[in-house]
């Protein structure tokens, strides 16, 4: 018996909502054909609201921009041909994103969410310097591990974080990101709009 089944479609949207990450949305989908047909049904909107509260699409354009450039150079070819057409003076945020562009933009920030819920874990932690040393599990996002053990750090939510500094974490990320894929893929940077 599914226990989804007999909830009505925004309840079923806002549990995929709460759910935030694709992964723990991946996890709920396989258990219950009524979310699986649910998901597929309305998946544009569903990705655009979960992201739109990660990433306010009004408010963060700059953000945007940086992660859809991110994800287009992401090899070398397309990288030299990105930087030979000047295509990142030009890019503008389109109108309406594509069901595509919703999914790698979403499983994009839930990974940029998991560590900054790592760098936020450990500097609050009661001891900083074993926590630095932990790993994150960016599979299922269950915290940080040291020599195969999971560190006891309390786990600072993306979501108890405020509006401003959601922002500003996700800002410094993503151009961390950018810059960490500029110089691989380029061997040097993109310049910034």
């Amino acid at each position: 018996m599914d226990p989804f089944s007999k909830l009505p479609s925004l309840v079923q949207t806002e549990i995929l909502f709460h759910l935030q990450s694709d992964v723990s949305a991946k996890k709920v989908i396989q258990a219950s054909p009524s979310m699986l047909w649910h998901f597929v049904t309305y998946k544009k909107s569903v990705i655009r609201y979960i992201l739109n509260d990660i990433v306010p699409f009004g408010t963060s354009g700059e953000i945007l921009q940086d992660a859809l450039i991110i994800i287009d150079i992401s090899d070398q070819a397309s990288a030299k041909r990105y930087k030979e057409t000047k295509f990142w003076q030009t890019r503008k945020l389109p109108k309406d994103f594509t069901v595509e562009q919703l999914q790698i933009l979403w499983r994009f920030f839930t990974r940029i969410v998991l560590f900054i819920e790592d760098y936020t874990s450990k500097a609050t932690s009661v001891y900083p310097p074993r926590a630095y040393l932990g790993i994150p599990d960016v599979v299922d996002g269950s915290g940080s591990y040291f020599k195969e053990r999971r560190l006891e750090t309390k786990v600072v939510k993306f979501a108890a974080l405020t509006n401003a500094e959601r922002h500003r974490f996700l800002s410094a990320f993503t151009r961390l990101r950018r810059t960490i894929g500029d110089k691989k893929t380029t061997g040097c940077n993109v310049p910034r709009l």
